[in-house]
C-alpha cells in the first residue's frame, strides 16, 4: 500500500496551477488538515487518511483525532468547506459532511461517495474551488 503522502502527491498532481495546493505539515498546530486547495470561486480544506481495505459489514468511520475533527468542525461552522478523504486499496472516498466523520458511512452507500482513481478526486476538488471558462 503507497504511503498517505505518495497518495496526497498523486491527487495533486492532477490539480491545475490556477489552482493553490498546499500540502501542510504543521507540527505546532496540532489539528490542521493534510491540506489545502483555493481557487477562483472557493476554498478547501482537507483531511486526508487511509485504510487498507473498505468496510464490508460495519460503516467506515474515518479516524480522526478529537483535534482534527474539531478544527474541521469549526472551519465547517464559519462556512468553510471541509472534506474528509480516504484512502484505501480498492476505492477512495470522499466525505464532506461531518455526520460522516463521526457516525461513518454505511457499507450499502458508501459507493455513492466512492471515486476510483486519483483524476477523479482531483476533480471532485477542482469542480469546488475552480470555475470553468
Amino acid at each position: 500500500m503507497a504511503h498517505e503522502s505518495a497518495r496526497i502527491s498523486q491527487v495533486h498532481k492532477y490539480v491545475p496551477k490556477e489552482v493553490l495546493s498546499w500540502k501542510i505539515n504543521d507540527q505546532w498546530h496540532r489539528g490542521v488538515p493534510d491540506a489545502y486547495y483555493s481557487g477562483n470561486k472557493t476554498d478547501l480544506w482537507v483531511e486526508y487518511k487511509q485504510i487498507a481495505q473498505l468496510p464490508k459489514r460495519v460503516p467506515l468511520i474515518p479516524k480522526l483525532s478529537s483535534l482534527q475533527y474539531q478544527w474541521l468542525r469549526e472551519q465547517k461552522e464559519r462556512g468553510r468547506n471541509t472534506w474528509v478523504i480516504v484512502f484505501s486499496n480498492q476505492k477512495h472516498i470522499i466525505l464532506k459532511e461531518p455526520n460522516f466523520w463521526l457516525e461513518g458511512v454505511n457499507p450499502n452507500i458508501i459507493n455513492a461517495y466512492a471515486f476510483s482513481n486519483y483524476r477523479s478526486i482531483a476533480n471532485e476538488i477542482i469542480s469546488l474551488v475552480q470555475t470553468t471558462e
